[in-house]
């Protein structure tokens, strides 16, 4: 039987089509409740595979297993080092299938190759259900800080700063997906190419933030001309992205230092981000968000390094038993380190500070790291069955945006319900027209993308999913 080859899909209409589709998805109810539509309404894209990544696949053309093998094997590459004998094999025409079947790891010079059993026609699953651990973490974060933000812009009060401690995940979870893209880039014989890093990572932010920026100056609000490049230093209106900005520009440092010392970066990195806050709070330099997110400096590029280690984590065997346990306990220890690193901590529950010369740590702060580090890790390892999880993973799939233009929805719910209702009630109505904001960006987004790869032959494919949040 021969195998079908995937017919790329028209972009023409796609963002369109798709946006219309998840709006309206959320509101017919012939196949359950508010959320239940969402999974047959998955882009084409993503529902048929196509585009990145590319797969190695151990059957052969006809599609019958090779051998009287029962099981494909899936390659994840994950690099470490120079990839010079990548290019060779690729070059001399090996593939998947002339590896080993028995072997579940192997080191080569420049790489670590972790194996993964998979049913015959599951190749493009095992990378999908990668990419949606990764997008899922966003997708629940994004709908945390949004409703946290409707809290704490309109009803302040105790417990309404959670929203800002989930921003944690999106640092890790960028730093991972940009140490893979660059480890990607150094696959073959040839160098990191930098400029093309820095172009995509352009294309990827700007087009969107440009185009709040223009809706946000003309509802009158207050913009200068650093905020039209993120350049503003203390309280910028979309801080994120002057944050994640910072970690996009260190980030071929890190990857290169990573990639040679490997776990030996870890203490460098800690003894880094310790001279820096010594340094910086003995010259008496205010707290700012963008440079200081939970009052430690610099500490937004901490995670995104620590993302960045995730990788070398992850080219380990492990068996992670009850998953989903192991996700919960860690949560459950993730927001006690929120509650206790925000203004409503609870006295009762206050641990003593790492006491270093000119530096004191916040203990929590040290178990928030973790427990987001371990949640990231579980995920994207062990993959485990969530609650609403395509509707999560579309919600990652177009975090940027939705973050992006959360504000003015928020905005909007409050304008027509008033301040005088019931919480209970603004949540209905946020989680209620949520779709409409995101059919929104999803034509946002798609429309940003054609139009760089329209400037730009080399630019981002409208087809390409990224696993990066920003």
């Amino acid at each position: 039987m021969a195998r079908r080859r995937a017919v790329p899909q028209k972009a023409g209409r796609a963002p369109v089509r798709e946006g219309f589709r998840l709006t309206l998805s959320f509101f017919s109810f012939g196949k359950g409740a508010v959320f239940g539509p969402l999974p047959f309404f998955i882009p084409d894209a993503v529902a048929t595979g196509s585009g990145w990544p590319p797969t190695w696949d151990s059957r052969p053309a006809d599609g019958t297993e090779r051998g009287g093998e029962k099981e494909a094997w899936r390659n994840i590459r994950f690099h470490l080092a120079a990839g010079a004998k990548v290019g060779q094999e690729r070059e001399e025409g090996r593939s998947g299938a002339d590896r080993r079947p028995g072997q579940s790891f192997h080191e080569r010079e420049g790489s670590v190759v972790l194996r993964r059993h998979l049913r015959p026609g599951r190749e493009e699953a095992f990378m999908r259900s990668t990419r949606e651990a990764v997008d899922y973490i966003k997708g629940f974060c994004i709908f945390i800080i949004a409703w946290g933000h409707l809290l704490y812009n309109n009803f302040p009060g105790k417990f309404t700063y959670f929203g800002n401690q989930f921003v944690a995940f999106f640092f890790v979870a960028s730093g991972y997906g940009i140490f893979l893209s660059l480890a990607r880039q150094c696959e073959g014989p040839g160098k990191l190419n930098l400029p093309a890093f820095y172009k995509r990572r352009f294309q990827r932010l700007f087009p969107l933030y440009w185009l709040w920026f223009v809706v946000a100056l003309s509802l009158s609000q207050p913009l200068g001309w650093q905020d039209l490049f993120l350049l503003r230093m203390y309280d910028p209106p979309v801080w994120f992205l002057n944050a994640i900005v910072h970690c996009y520009l260190l980030a071929p440092l890190l990857f290169f230092m990573i990639r040679r010392l490997k776990w030996g970066s870890l203490p460098v990195l800690c003894l880094l981000l310790y001279l820096v806050n010594a340094a910086f709070r003995t010259l008496g330099l205010p707290d700012m968000l963008v440079y200081g997110f939970r009052k430690i400096y610099l500490f937004h590029i901490f995670l995104f390094a620590v993302g960045m280690l995730l990788p070398s984590l992850l080219s380990i065997a492990y068996d992670i038993k009850r998953p989903k346990t192991l996700v919960v306990l860690c949560f459950g220890l993730f927001l006690l380190a929120s509650l206790q690193t925000s203004p409503d901590r609870l006295e009762a529950l206050d641990l003593s500070y790492v006491k270093l010369p000119y530096f004191h740590i916040n203990k929590y702060n040290i178990i928030l790291t973790l427990s987001v580090a371990a949640i990231c890790f579980i995920m994207i390892q062990a993959r485990p069955a969530m609650p609403l999880q395509r509707t999560m993973v579309l919600f990652g799939k177009y975090s940027l945006p939705l973050y992006l233009f959360h504000t003015f929805y928020v905005n909007i719910v409050v304008f027509f319900l008033g301040k005088e209702q019931v919480q209970l009630v603004y949540f209905a109505v946020f989680v209620f027209f949520f779709p409409v904001l995101l059919g929104l960006c999803a034509v946002l987004q798609h429309g940003a993308n054609r139009l760089c790869s329209l400037l730009d032959n080399s630019g981002i494919q409208t087809a390409v999913r990224k696993v990066l949040p920003g």
